[in-house]
């Protein structure tokens, strides 16, 4: 780890930080401004190559993403205490990652118990992986006090091809995602019902929590 600290007059500023992080790189410059009533902070910070997975469970207590790849974070914040500065956060952040996956929800299974329910048939004998293989996935996100919305999420593997758009709040955990899904191909051993959906496209509504 490498760094630059500048302290003048209650403002902290530490550029340029450099640092080998998460089998990544990491460079960055984050300030602190203790002169208002209200502290103010402020991020500009750029990783590449890292496992996003080690990264969230350290800093979000998350397990819901894997992957390789980058990720930029330029945002601000006010506030004495942690709650207070995510509720204040605005900014954007936007990742870029490979061969990873969305662990907590398998989205053709999903697909394949609702094509099971419209068909009113019971569902084969399909595996519930919970999660969502890919091969990559961007999104960029502007923040406004604590809750990013995104509009241009992509997710490609083999089988399945997802855009979509929605919105989540970093304070609450909570998520509203409206994603639609190409089928590009069925998988091997999958519900009969579900072989007619390849080409469909298919839209997912994602509420709850992380």
């Amino acid at each position: 780890l490498s760094a630059g600290i500048d302290i003048k007059d209650a403002v902290a500023r530490f550029a340029p930080l450099k640092a080998q992080l998460y089998g990544g790189q990491y460079n960055g410059n984050i300030g602190l401004d203790m002169r208002p009533e209200v502290p103010q902070l402020s991020m500009d910070e750029h990783m590449v190559g890292i496992d996003i997975a080690k990264l969230m469970k350290e800093y979000a207590d998350s397990e819901r993403l894997a992957g390789k790849g980058n990720l930029d974070v330029k945002l601000t914040a006010s506030g004495r205490n942690g709650d207070a500065l995510l509720r204040s956060l605005t900014g954007t952040l936007s990742t870029n990652l490979v061969d990873g996956a969305v662990e907590g929800i398998d989205i053709w299974y999903a697909i394949a118990q609702a094509q099971s329910l419209i068909q009113k048939r019971e569902l084969a004998a399909v595996s519930n992986t919970r999660r969502t293989a890919f091969e990559t996935f961007k999104a960029s996100a502007e923040v406004v006090n604590g809750v990013a919305t995104t509009n241009d999420l992509e997710i490609g593997s083999q089988l399945l091809r997802i855009t979509g758009a929605g919105s989540t709040n970093l304070v609450t955990q909570e998520l509203d995602y409206s994603v639609k899904t190409t089928v590009l191909k069925t998988p091997p051993g999958a519900d009969e019902g579900t072989a007619q959906l390849a080409r469909a496209t298919i839209p997912v509504k994602i509420t709850g929590t992380f």
